[in-house]
C-alpha cells in the first residue's frame, strides 16, 4: 500500500482499477500503523480505485466500501454459523472474533478524490497473534471459526474482487447513502452502549 501511494505521490500511473495479493511478507500496517504480518493461507489484498470525482459527492463510501465488500464475499458462503458484523469501519467480526481488517486511504488534488487505496486483510486459514487490550477483539481465521464450510484464498478472492467491483459502481452511480443504509444495517456498535 504503501509503495503505490508513493508511487502515485511522485507522478506515476497505474491503470485501474488495480489490485495487488500478497501471499506472505512482513512489514505490512494497518489503522494507526500498526503492525502486522501477512500469514500464508490469509488473504492480503490491495485495490486501487482512481474515482478522480469531488469528495462531497463521495462522502465516507470510500471507507465503508471495502468494509461491506467483504461482508458482501462473506455472505456468498453459507453456514458460517454467525452473521458477519462490522465493528467501527475498518473491522468486520464473525461472532466476537476479528476475521478481517481493512484501512483505506485517499489521494486528493484541491476538493477531488483521484485515488482510493484500499487495504483489505481476512484470515482465511491462520489467526495472527495480537495483543490483547481492553478494546482489542481476540482474532480468528474462518477455518477455526466455521470449520465445516470451504472457504479457500482463490474463492474469497474471486468473491471480494466481485464484491469490490459491485460497491465500487454503487457508489460512483448513486453516491454514499446505499451503501450507509447498508454499513447501519450491519454495524454491531451503531445504536449500542460502547466504551472509547
Amino acid at each position: 500500500m504503501d509503495g503505490l501511494r508513493a508511487l502515485l505521490q511522485a507522478g506515476g500511473r497505474v491503470s485501474t482499477p488495480f489490485a495487488c495479493l500478497a501471499l506472505t511478507g512482513d512489514n505490512f500496517h494497518g489503522n494507526r500503523g500498526r503492525l502486522w504480518h501477512a500469514l500464508e493461507g490469509n488473504l492480503h489484498l490491495t485495490v486501487l480505485f482512481s474515482p478522480n470525482r469531488p469528495a462531497s459527492e463521495l462522502g465516507l463510501g470510500l471507507s465503508m466500501l471495502p468494509t461491506l465488500a467483504v461482508i458482501d464475499a462473506f455472505d456468498r458462503f453459507d453456514a458460517l454459523g454467525e452473521t458477519p458484523r462490522i465493528k467501527w469501519v475498518n473491522d468486520v467480526l464473525l461472532g466476537v472474533n476479528k476475521v478481517s481488517g481493512v484501512i483505506t486511504s485517499t489521494l486528493t488534488k484541491g476538493e477531488y478524490i483521484e485515488h482510493a487505496i484500499l487495504g483489505i486483510g481476512v484470515n482465511i486459514a491462520a489467526t495472527p497473534q495480537l495483543p490483547s487490550g481492553r478494546f482489542v477483539q481476540p482474532p480468528g481465521s474462518l477455518r477455526e471459526l466455521a470449520p465445516d464450510v470451504l472457504i479457500t484464498l482463490p474463492s474469497m478472492l474471486a468473491g471480494l474482487l466481485d464484491s469490490l467491483a459491485k460497491r465500487y459502481q454503487q457508489l460512483l452511480e448513486h453516491g454514499p447513502c446505499v451503501l450507509h443504509d447498508d454499513y447501519l444495517r450491519r454495524s454491531c456498535v451503531i445504536g449500542r452502549n460502547v466504551e472509547i
